[in-house]
């Protein structure tokens, strides 16, 4: 960093191209995903993170969490594919004021007659592009760099106090929902 505290060159180019990658790299999957399957990137990722619980269920807060989305968007993804009866909303039968989000068969049929055209474009448009001998390396790196927003509980969700939650983001990443792993650090 230079004495203005502006960033120097090399920090300018890395911070323009993580701000490029953050924008072009989801419209490129969403776009992939709309085409083929039909869906958001949301709403696959939705279907991707039930297909990876055990029992196809997870509580909407937990979705929320693992999606980094607020409940009231999840609700909105969720209703989308209600309404293509991919998945049901559940009172969770541990907690009444929890609900579950269940994965149904279809949901289930649809995510695998789709998953393969959208790793094939991860790995086109990410994979492709990173030396295998560099992929842990970067995985680490970008790990970091989601350590240190996990740390800001208002990084994650604005300023609101009441909304900000400290969660620490682990370098474990699933191509279907995102981090598989958040808690705190």
């Amino acid at each position: 960093m230079n004495d203005a505290g502006w960033l120097d060159d090399a920090e300018q180019e890395l911070w323009r191209n993580l701000l490029r990658i953050t924008v072009e790299l989801p419209s490129a999957i969403e776009a992939q995903l709309k085409r083929d399957a039909g869906v958001s990137y949301l709403d696959f990722r939705v279907l991707g993170s039930l297909s990876e619980a055990p029992s196809g269920t997870r509580t909407m807060s937990e979705l929320a969490a693992r999606m980094s989305v607020s409940i009231a968007r999840l609700s909105v993804a969720v209703g989308r594919l209600e309404r293509r009866s991919w998945v049901q909303r559940e009172q969770n039968p541990d907690d009444g004021r929890a609900t579950d989000v269940v994965l149904t068969e279809s949901g289930r049929a649809h995510l695998e007659a789709h998953v393969v055209a959208h790793v094939q474009q991860l790995r086109r448009l990410v994979f492709e592009a990173i030396d295998p001998a560099w992929q842990a390396e970067f995985s680490e790196m970008l790990g970091r760099v989601l350590g240190t927003i996990g740390r800001d509980p208002c990084a994650r969700f604005g300023s609101d106090a009441r909304t900000a939650r400290p969660a620490a983001y682990a370098a474990d990443w699933s191509p279907l929902t995102g981090p598989r792993a958040v808690g705190n650090s």
